[in-house]
């Protein structure tokens, strides 16, 4: 791998870096979501910094180029990553319509108490007015 493509994938991988934590720290983005991708940045940075490691792993998998391996595995990782959010996501709406439930049977519930304190109400006025009138007759 040229120097050239080492000094390229490093500053892409400082420039994500950097977004990531200005991310977290603007809380647009969640530490416990940004860490994997500060990982993968990392590891990314790793792998094009030790050429020879990388050239072995390229080796070992039968990759003909080093830089090749570098995105193989940066593109693996990701789909982990994206994986890995794919069920955080199906959690999440799992959780969402069980609560969705949760919240339109207690609504129901506050309606129905509300639809009885008024009608006890309503007998309560009734009642006061029938005894208001035997007084008076």
């Amino acid at each position: 791998m040229s120097l050239k493509m080492q000094v390229v994938i490093v500053v892409a991988c400082l420039i994500m870096l950097c977004l990531l934590v200005r991310m977290v720290k603007n809380n647009a983005l969640s530490l416990k979501y940004a860490m994997p991708w500060m990982l993968l940045c990392v590891g990314v940075g790793i792998f094009a910094v030790c050429t020879p490691f990388t050239a072995w792993m390229a080796a070992v998998l039968e990759i003909q180029v080093p830089s090749n391996m570098l995105f193989f595995m940066g593109f693996c990782f990701s789909l982990a990553l994206i994986f890995g959010t794919t069920l955080t996501l199906s959690r999440m709406s799992l959780r969402l319509k069980k609560l969705t439930q949760e919240y339109a049977l207690l609504e129901k519930e506050v309606r129905e108490m509300r639809a009885q304190i008024e009608e006890e109400k309503e007998k309560r006025r009734k009642t006061e007015k029938g005894k208001e009138k035997q007084i008076e007759a």
